[in-house]
């Protein structure tokens, strides 16, 4: 009796297994080692992302962190450029706007979508899916707290370099005069200037501004002396770079200022000329 029940638990274990092998087959399947489900979206455990994003070779794979502001400014993945994170929030595609902006920057490429443990990169991949983008997605297992067990690199945001300034420096005052501001930031955000005039005027996070692009100001100091601009950066997580300097002298003033001190003596000498005349006048009368 014992016998008989084994072979028929053998023979219902084959049909299940026979039955349902294709269906297993459609929606899972191995890829040089690398889980593909749904032939949507790559599996990747954190060792395997770790040697594709230190290999160019095998094409350029870009990870998606899409956590939160706050988290990302804490601690992201730390992989070498190209292959270097990008921020972008998941929650901001609830705004059709910003996630067209997304699909259009990354549409055709290949993208390795990653969050704190795991779970809101898949919600993210399925609305990507569910848009329509046509690049290949991976995600990353156990998010970024995987990455840390198994010892991969991880880093803070970085704040922007300190701006480049350039232009005249020396001048006349009451003058317009043009100046360039560019900094660079380690992550590619965008960027805010805050720019002191040392003249008791400033331009306060004007912006935002692509990294390295310049930024092109024209200010006029309407009195002669010597001036020190001062300007920084920050980034749109909020962390800000050191102070720049640069030094200007407007030790002339402007022409316009010249002439009319010239006309302000001329009409002072028609004037004495005039009572002279007047005087002499009076002096023949009596």
């Amino acid at each position: 009796m014992k016998t008989k029940l084994n072979i028929i638990i053998l023979i219902f274990a084959f049909l299940i297994i026979n039955i349902f092998n294709p269906i297993v087959s459609s929606s899972l399947f191995i890829n040089n080692g690398i889980i593909k489900q749904n032939n949507q979206y790559i599996n990747l455990t954190a060792e395997e992302a770790w040697n594709l994003l230190n290999d160019s070779s095998n094409g350029i794979q870009i990870p998606i962190d899409v956590r939160t502001n706050n988290e990302w400014r804490t601690e992201h993945i730390n992989t070498p450029k190209p292959e270097n994170p990008r921020h972008h929030n998941f929650y901001d595609w609830s705004d059709q706007n910003i996630l067209t902006q997304f699909l259009n920057k990354y549409n055709g490429n290949e993208i390795i979508v990653y969050c704190r443990s795991g779970s809101r990169s898949v919600s993210a991949i399925n609305i990507l899916i569910d848009n329509g983008f046509n690049g290949i997605i991976y995600n990353l297992l156990g998010g970024i707290n995987d990455w840390k067990n198994n010892g991969l690199p991880t880093k803070p945001n970085l704040a922007p370099m300190p701006p480049n300034i350039y232009g005249e420096i020396n001048g006349r005052s009451g003058e317009n005069y043009e100046y360039i501001f560019n900094s660079y930031d380690f992550e590619d955000d965008e960027i805010y200037y805050y720019i002191n005039w040392s003249d008791n005027t400033s331009e306060e996070w004007i912006g935002p501004y692509s990294s390295s692009s310049d930024l092109t100001l024209v200010h006029n100091w309407t009195e002669q002396g010597t001036y020190l601009i001062k300007a920084k950066a920050k980034d749109i997580y909020g962390d800000e770079s050191n102070w720049s300097t640069y030094e200007i002298n407007m030790p002339l003033k402007n022409n316009y200022c010249y002439l009319k001190s010239f006309n302000n003596i001329i009409d002072r000498l028609y004037l004495i000329m005039f009572f002279i005349k007047f005087y002499n006048t009076l002096l023949i009368h009596f």
